[in-house]
């Protein structure tokens, strides 16, 4: 199902009765809906709740953002090192604008937020945003980008920065690939194989996704440059989980 917010489209699958309390599943970097293990999803239905996902702007079956143009990504990450400014075609904060008029649209006044890797990173931009309309927040291997924590491991970041291939080849696969195959965790292993058939079925299941299985630069320079965000002092009374991995 495809609605519209925040003056884009973005396809959705919506699990659940209206009066059943929300979870909004909000992917991670380069990841569709259909990303998420079913059996998760399967958990949170089955006790009770109304699940939600969606594909974020520029990837899936979700308005694409190409006129924006590709960023310099270089000059970007140079800027940012040196302190200056950094100014991508669209930030982490859209993307959180974006999440809570999703909620809007559906007629959703509250809901949990589960989010990971930048995922998790939109979430925490919603509920402080708009704390009112957050039950919950399960944040999964991700950051909030303060200065004292760590960054993605060398790893991430190669596959992180490897030149987009072209849309729905065999080389946006591999790289795809490649990026998850570096957020996995060596203490809980997938049977093999697992993400090779993940992503195959994103290829054969949503010809049309833009940009099909690749990574957008547009998204890259969301999260590589995201700036501390500085928001008033105030007090949140939601619950919050935090489950930090090494991901990006």
């Amino acid at each position: 199902m495809r609605i519209a917010a925040n003056q884009l489209q973005f396809e959705i699958i919506d699990e659940g009765l209206a009066h059943q309390p929300a979870v909004l599943f909000i992917c991670g970097m380069g990841m569709q809906l259909i990303g998420w293990p079913k059996e998760f999803i399967n958990g949170i239905s089955s006790r009770g709740y109304r699940a939600i996902r969606y594909d974020n702007r520029d990837i899936g079956l979700s308005s694409p953002m190409d006129h924006l143009g590709i960023p310099n990504f270089l000059l970007g990450f140079l800027k940012y090192k040196i302190g200056m400014q950094a100014s991508p075609p669209y930030s982490l904060q859209d993307m959180a604008i974006d999440g809570l008029k999703i909620l809007e649209t559906l007629g959703i006044q509250k809901a949990h937020l589960i989010g990971v890797s930048m995922g998790g990173m939109i979430a925490q931009r919603m509920a402080i945003t708009a704390p009112d309309k957050i039950f919950s927040l399960t944040s999964l291997m991700s950051s909030s980008s303060a200065e004292h924590l760590s960054g993605p491991q060398p790893d991430v970041l190669s596959a992180l920065m490897v030149k987009p291939a072209a849309p729905g080849s065999e080389q946006a696969k591999l790289n795809a690939l490649k990026f998850m195959n570096s957020l996995r965790s060596p203490g809980f292993p997938y049977p093999p194989g697992y993400f090779d058939c993940r992503h195959t079925t994103c290829a054969i299941t949503r010809p049309n996704q833009m940009p099909h299985i690749d990574i957008a630069w547009q998204t890259r320079s969301a999260v590589a440059f995201c700036m501390r965000a500085r928001y008033s002092q105030s007090h949140y009374t939601f619950k919050t989980r935090c489950n930090r991995g090494h991901g990006a």
